[in-house]
């Protein structure tokens, strides 16, 4: 599922295209979290509060895109994985879906060069 970012025309040192973003996504039943363009996932933290709840990330401007990374947690569990340092590309944009009561996120992303 998690595959390193290649680039056709050759490898880019995402290192070298300066520091990460980060985007602390909204809460769960609040609009997704996305941003719009190319990009290359390197992970995510996610914690769920007193009920259980669950973070998916889709390569995509809506949630009928390609899920690429996500998982259930249970009640007040936290998990935090990194895909780095090439990170998972994602052309299309990066999606954040949260649910369940006050679980919270923190995506870690680098911008790409558009094609």
């Amino acid at each position: 599922m998690t595959t390193p970012y290649t680039d056709p025309g050759g490898a880019i040192d995402v290192a070298s295209l300066g520091p990460a973003q980060y985007n602390a996504s909204p809460a769960a039943g609040q609009p997704p979290g996305l941003f719009t363009g190319r990009c290359a996932l390197l992970g995510y933290s996610a914690q769920a509060g007193a009920a259980a709840g669950s973070i998916a990330l889709y390569d995509a401007t809506q949630q009928a895109g390609l899920a690429v990374a996500g998982e259930a947690l249970a009640a007040t569990s936290s998990v935090t994985r990194w895909f780095g340092p090439q990170g998972i590309e994602m052309p299309r944009g990066l999606l954040t879906v949260l649910t369940g009561a006050n679980t919270t996120a923190t995506v870690y992303y680098q911008v790409l060069p558009q094609d």
